[in-house]
């Protein structure tokens, strides 16, 4: 009997042991993605009375209190070291810290952020993440509950926590989540008390839910947006859609809402729901419903209106209207009232097209991370308007929230100032592969993560006006979960398309799936693979990338041609360019100077990182701006000019807006001569959507002599208007007056009647007189001094260059090591012959004969020298028949000048750098500059400063005394403080900064023929288009150098 109730003791104890360690963990559980949290809403915060709703603003509401600013917090290295019991009040947390919320850790603790595109931070392996280092952060606070809320439904609410997190008040747990970019909230009412109440959350960085979050971004974790509470009366609105269309030719507005009433109660409520909407403070529609709800019931009632001569929503005119929705009792006493912005449009797909209120509007977009270069993903609301408002001065019309659903802020200012927005799920599983074999797109254990983040996003921002499409994800391969998730949400939603990139794009399975996407958007396809695998073969299905033109480093190269393609194709609307912002992290070094990080900065070895392909936006991580943006700008502009007729300057504008006139803009021209201004007018347009008219300027003064001519022509705000100050350049265009008789510049053979004298050395050269001193090294054949009237003009040069230094886009496609034969050439020069002669008394010439003898070529210079000082340089590369390397990356002359000549002027391409491929908003002109201010400093040191079809530039110092180097017609240079070699790093990438790059005492000139274009297709493997190549054949250019004295 004993050894009985011993054996039964034994298998109770045996089988609770074994149920307790077979019990899966909900953050290694696919089938778990949440527990007793509320069902995915609209956002909205309730008020006491429709007055203060109108506010829209939650420090004047008495049902918010924010749970921002310090908590408790101890960071544990895994799951197992984690504190398990610390969200019990009696557990002692005195010697914790105390960490910021929002925040990362990873900026408060000695955790680390990680940088990685594709390959995870751990092995493969669902559900199973890692158990030995899975760092657990343990939040702890109080707060208390206003003595009015007694009454009241009570919300807890997080907007961000990354990645997965439990949740207990009062010791209770309340709840578990997971998914790091949609909202977390939990009815907390039950698990409240008076005084005091106690808040714990405990955050896993790394649980089965970040599977489908590899996404191209830092790795951080943390409580990430905002903690609040709110609360609600017994009966109140849960959740609202509103759908507000146009219809009779877009002149009249169709709206319905469909509202979602809960009563809490144990009781019948009774009372009416109000909604009204106004234009500003204008009621211009009221609509009322009453409402009987018995306890622990919820209702749903439909509003509905047909509104004449409404005002349409669009990313060029947001007009907004505001609608409040206000709870009362059976006594006509205000319950609750929330206010949500309302925008009337259309967002459809109609024969092949994307049509916006009726108009197969042109995506001018970006991509857009959420960043700050010091908080990581916690994005400030200063920041965010700081982004819509360069967006909005920059001519981009679309952002792709890529790829995530973004803070709720940024859709309301999206829909305030006029920005189209793809809205995307927090999918991404690129790690995976996209075999369907692999991709837990195709896998039916996956499905419910899949479908829960779709129904999030969806449920909170289906009532933004913005939003014009909807994202399944980014690189998550393709399967039956994608088609479900699109049934699901045309379903929910018909009033939006859907879209989903990695549909088609060599992967079979998509081929036997219906279809399920309403865009064909694939990132990066080249215009030749559009003609090939897209025109003509889509017709129902409008292309628009959703990611094109990547902008590491120095790139955006060709955009230009990309928008040609575009308006010539008219399925074709555009994309979003990657990226909007670098992804740089900020440090400071000792002596505060500030630069920004990427991979490879913070990781330890064993986790991957993909260095500084974190570094591609068009804006820095503080938002100053690339070099590119102007690019960017003017190609993204919503006006077109070009000559009517030059003859009679009749100007041609074509207005490119959908719904805007040019009357809202002020246009002013300037003539130039020779690149400065010699006179200037105005004009303005009364001119409508996508139409054009001629204009005839009154300019009278342009002479056919031997000088050029341009005219600028620029359009301003005329009020400030969205963002945009007033009298805010939108547009800009400059013509050339063409087919003018224009001598073609030609060296000076006899420009000064000064003797020159000559001596000859076994090992130099030495041209002469009472003033110049020019001495020649005969076996290297450069010019070792350049002397006049005492003072040296040169340190060293002109010494051939035929290389610069690698841009990340160069790297990408193997370039430095496919063409490293040109970065070794000019140590390899060789001088075969070098001989002189006098021309005349007064010009001397010295020819220098030079073998490459690694590949057979050969490179002539000569050098005309004038008694003034003046030096005609001609330079000739001549290859062998049959060289097949047709990628030179320049073909210029390098010449080191004293640090003193640090002021530049120059007439040519302007202000800002620019490239062979990126030129089109650098217009010709004359320009001032300091040399430091030539340099642009990349995240990543490389090629930077370059200037184009320069006629002349001028570098001096304080006194004027310098140098002029004048184009024979034309030169390109650039300037620095550094030698070309400091921004070059061999072959492979290396872990350098901008700090790294400190100013020598000297400044390094680039005068060259011309230097390839940047490319910008993609930066791992495409390569520069051919028309912007410097094929590597027999070259010569010319130019002189002056003195200035």
């Amino acid at each position: 009997m004993i050894m009985k109730k011993y054996l039964w003791l034994y298998l109770i104890l045996t089988t609770s042991t074994l149920i307790k360690c077979s019990k899966k963990l909900e953050w290694e559980d696919l089938s778990v993605v949440k527990i007793g949290t509320e069902n995915p809403h609209a956002t909205f915060i309730p008020y006491k009375s429709e007055s203060r709703a109108k506010l829209g603003d939650t420090s004047v509401s008495a049902l918010y209190m924010s749970l921002n600013g310090k908590w408790k917090f101890k960071l544990s290295k895994n799951p197992d070291e984690r504190p398990s019991d610390f969200y019990k009040d009696s557990y002692n947390k005195t010697a914790w810290k105390s960490i910021p919320v929002p925040s990362n850790w990873q900026f408060h603790t000695e955790d680390f952020p990680i940088y990685t595109n594709i390959i995870y931070p751990y092995k493969i392996d669902p559900p199973n993440v890692p158990h030995d280092y899975n760092p657990v952060g343990s939040y702890w606070r109080t707060f208390s509950i206003p003595d009015d809320w007694d009454k009241n439904e009570i919300f807890l609410h997080f907007g961000s926590v990354n990645s997965a997190c439990y949740v207990w008040i009062n010791g209770i747990r309340v709840g578990y989540s997971e998914g790091s970019k949609t909202p977390i909230e939990f009815n907390i009412t039950k698990f409240l008390k008076s005084g005091d109440n106690s808040l714990a959350v405990e955050v896993y960085r790394w649980p089965d839910g970040s599977y489908l979050e590899d996404q191209d971004f830092w790795r951080l974790s943390g409580i990430q947006r905002d903690v609040f509470i709110y609360a609600s009366p017994k009966i109140c609105v849960r959740d609202y859609f509103v759908k507000s269309k146009l219809i009779n030719d877009y002149r009249d507005g169709e709206f319905s809402c469909e509202v979602d009433l809960t009563n809490y109660s144990q009781n019948q409520k009774n009372g009416k729901v109000i909604l009204k909407l106004y234009e500003k403070e204008k009621l211009i529609a009221e609509m009322t419903n009453d409402y009987t709800i018995l306890g622990g019931d919820d209702k749903r009632f439909l509003f509905s209106d047909q509104i004449k001569e409404i005002k349409s929503w669009s990313a060029e005119n947001p007009h907004l209207y505001f609608m409040t929705l206000t709870i009362t009792d059976e006594e006509a006493k205000e319950l609750m009232s929330i206010g949500n912005q309302v925008g009337f449009r259309n967002t459809e797909v109609v024969d092949g097209k994307l049509l916006v209120n009726g108009q197969a509007i042109l995506i001018k977009g970006v991509n857009r991370h959420e960043h700050d270069e010091f908080k990581g993903h916690v994005v400030s609301k200063k920041s965010m308007i700081r982004d819509i408002e360069i967006m909005k001065q920059n001519n981009i019309n679309a952002v792709r929230t890529s790829h995530y659903p973004n803070d709720p802020y940024w859709y309301e200012l999206c829909n305030k100032y006029g920005i189209y927005v793809m809205d995307e799920a927090n999918i991404e599983t690129h790690g995976f592969g996209y075999e369907e074999d692999d991709t837990p797109a195709n896998k039916p254990e996956f499905e419910l993560m899949h479908m829960d983040r779709w129904q999030r996003m969806v449920e909170r921002d289906k009532n933004h006006p913005s939003i014009i499409i909807w994202s399944l994800g980014n690189e998550a391969g393709d399967g039956i979960n994608m088609v479900k998730g699109y049934n699901w949400i045309k379903s929910f939603d018909e009033t939006r398309p859907v879209q989903y990139e990695r549909i088609g794009r060599g992967i079979n399975i998509s081929k036997r799936l219906p279809r399920h996407t309403d865009v064909i958007s694939w990132m990066y396809y080249t215009t030749e693979a559009i003609d090939r695998e897209y025109i003509g073969k889509h017709a129902e299905q409008p292309f628009i990338w959703c990611e094109y033109a990547h902008a590491q480093g120095n790139s955006t190269g060709n955009l230009v041609d990309l928008w040609k393609y575009v308006e010539a194709h008219p399925q074709h609307q555009g994309g979003f360019i990657w990226d909007f912002v670098d992804q740089g992290l900020a440090k400071f070094t000792s002596d505060s100077i500030k630069y920004w990080t990427y991979g490879g900065d913070y990781e330890p070895d064993k986790y991957n990182n993909d260095g500084n392909f974190c570094l591609n936006g068009i804006v820095n991580a503080d938002r100053s701006y690339h070099p590119a943006m102007a690019e960017v700008k003017h190609i993204y502009q919503n006006a077109k000019f070009e000559w009517a007729d030059q003859t009679k300057n009749a100007l041609r504008v074509y207005n490119k807006h959908f719904f805007t006139d040019l009357i809202n803009f002020s246009f002013r021209w300037d003539l130039l001569e020779n690149g400065r201004v010699i006179t200037s007018g105005e004009f303005q347009l009364n001119l409508g959507p996508r139409t054009s008219k001629d204009v005839l300027l009154p300019i009278k003064n342009v002479k056919h002599f031997d000088k050029e001519y341009h005219l600028n022509i620029y359009g301003e705000t005329q009020k400030s208007v969205n963002l945009i100050p007033r009298g805010h350049e939108m547009f800009a265009a400059q013509l050339e007056y063409k087919n003018i008789p224009n001598e073609e510049g030609k060296p000076d053979t006899d420009v000064s009647n000064i003797i020159i004298d000559i001596d000859e050395s076994e090992e130099e050269i030495n041209l002469f007189n009472q003033n110049i001193n020019v001495i020649f090294n005969k076996k290297t054949g450069f010019i070792t001094t350049y002397r006049i009237n005492g003072i040296d003009f040169l340190k060293k040069g002109p010494v051939p260059n035929y290389w610069r230094a690698p841009t990340d886009n160069d790297f990408g496609n193997n370039f430095p090591k496919r063409n490293q034969i040109w970065r070794d050439a000019p140590q390899l020069l060789k001088v075969k012959n070098i001989s002189f002669e006098k021309i005349s008394n007064f010009i001397s010439k010295v020819n220098i004969d030079y073998d490459l003898n690694i590949f057979e070529a050969t490179h002539q210079l000569e050098y005309i020298l004038s008694g003034d000082g003046s030096i005609n340089v001609n330079s000739s590369l001549s290859l062998p028949n049959g060289f097949n390397n047709t990628e030179l990356p320049r073909f210029g002359m390098n010449l080191l000048l004293p640090r003193s000549f640090d002021k530049v002027e120059w007439f040519g391409r302007g202000p800002h750098e620019n490239y062979s491929d990126r030129k089109t908003s650098a217009f010709l002109g004359v320009y001032e500059s300091k040399v430091s201010d030539l340099y642009y400093a990349y995240g990543r040191p490389q090629e930077n400063g370059y200037r184009t079809d320069t006629r002349w530039v001028e570098l001096t110092d304080q006194s004027g005394k310098g140098l002029r180097f004048e184009g024979i017609p034309l030169i390109c240079f650039s300037a620095h403080h550094n030698l070309n070699s400091d921004f070059d790093h061999g072959f492979e990438k290396k872990q350098i900064h901008s700090i790294d790059i400190q100013p020598r005492d000297l400044i390094s000139l680039n005068i060259d023929y011309k230097q390839m274009g940047l490319g910008g297709d993609n930066s791992w493997g495409a390569r520069t288009w051919a028309k912007y190549l410097l094929d590597a054949e027999d070259l010569t250019y010319s130019y002189t150098i002056r003195p200035l004295l």
